[in-house]
């Protein structure tokens, strides 16, 4: 849901200025499913080798292109023999996946693993406007679930001065808003979903019996997601905003 959204908001997938030619390779980190890869390479030739990694597995497609290739790795530790072998590297939504620290580690493997001139492309949500108490109730909850595990809600707002720190150039920060609810119809309603659908995959998180959960009962939580939902869809002109980050690999 959140790619299609995403390509519509920026007008493709593809915001660094790079141009891939025959035996370049693209390198995607939290690939997930791969559908931003698999996009991807329905646009480049097949001389292009696309690589997609995950901390884990997941499922993927039974039939995909062979210049697309998954495997395990985590970005704070790529293979050596990667070293200045990638034109691009992308990575988006993984606020809740890095803390601060592991994100400074990962920027530094990025730019090892890229050749001199490559490009980086970072996407992260920024903010998204408030409906109302609702909204902002679960903004103060997801605030402290990201919070007890280490993670940065702003991760958006510090990657330009980390990638400074790693050594890229170049950096340029690209935004687009994007509605959310049924308010905007049918992109409204895709913008919406893009979000509750993974606030609502995070009851896990929040509901518990022990004395530090944050709640205690699985139905508060869910009438909690829908009235933020229900806000959202009635509160005209809401909308959220991306932020892509591209850089540049020096020269040397």
């Amino acid at each position: 849901m959140q790619h299609g959204v995403l390509k519509r908001t920026f007008g493709g997938i593809l915001v660094a200025p790079v141009k891939l030619g025959p035996g370049d390779r693209v390198l995607e980190s939290g690939t997930g499913t791969g559908i931003w890869l698999l996009d991807l390479a329905k646009g480049v030739l097949t001389s292009v080798e696309l690589q997609g990694i995950d901390v884990s597995p997941v499922p993927l497609p039974r039939e995909y292109p062979s210049n697309v290739k998954f495997s395990i790795h985590s970005i704070t530790q790529l293979p050596p023999e990667w070293t200045n072998t990638f034109n691009l590297v992308h990575q988006r939504l993984l606020v809740g996946s890095l803390t601060l620290d592991e994100w400074k580690v990962a920027l530094k493997e990025m730019y090892r693993v890229l050749c001199p001139r490559g490009w980086v492309q970072l996407g992260e949500h920024k903010s998204w406007g408030s409906g109302g108490p609702a909204s902002d109730k679960w903004q103060s909850l997801l605030e402290e679930v990201i919070r007890r595990r280490g993670f940065s809600l702003d991760i958006a707002h510090h990657l330009p001065g980390f990638l400074k720190d790693a050594g890229f150039e170049n950096i340029t920060l690209v935004e687009r808003s994007f509605p959310m609810g049924k308010w905007a119809g049918k992109y409204g309603e895709e913008g919406r979903d893009g979000f509750i659908l993974g606030f609502r995959s995070m009851k896990g998180l929040v509901v518990g019996d022990e004395e530090s959960a944050l709640m205690h009962s699985e139905a508060e939580y869910d009438q909690l997601m829908d009235a933020v939902e229900s806000e959202w869809d009635n509160s005209r002109g809401l909308e959220g905003i991306f932020r892509i980050v591209i850089a540049q690999k020096s020269t040397v």
